[in-house]
């Protein structure tokens, strides 16, 4: 499960997820320490493209395991 946040409700919320992202730019910083990765825009774009990149690396990684 993820979850995006950038506020100091949603800092407890990162501990129990298993990936957390957090705006940089405008996030609270409890926040940003408390989530797996920061994105430097405040912008759901670079959310998407920072999941397909990890998703190409994750198959890439498995392909090369099972070769």
């Amino acid at each position: 499960m993820a979850i995006t946040g950038n506020s100091v409700e949603d800092s407890n919320l990162m501990n129990v997820t298993d990936v957390g992202f957090s705006m940089g730019l405008h996030g609270c910083d409890i926040t940003r320490e408390n989530s797996a990765i920061v994105l430097l825009e405040d912008n759901f774009t670079s959310l998407i493209e920072a999941i397909m990149w990890g998703r190409e690396i994750h198959d890439a990684v498995r392909k090369l395991i099972m070769f």
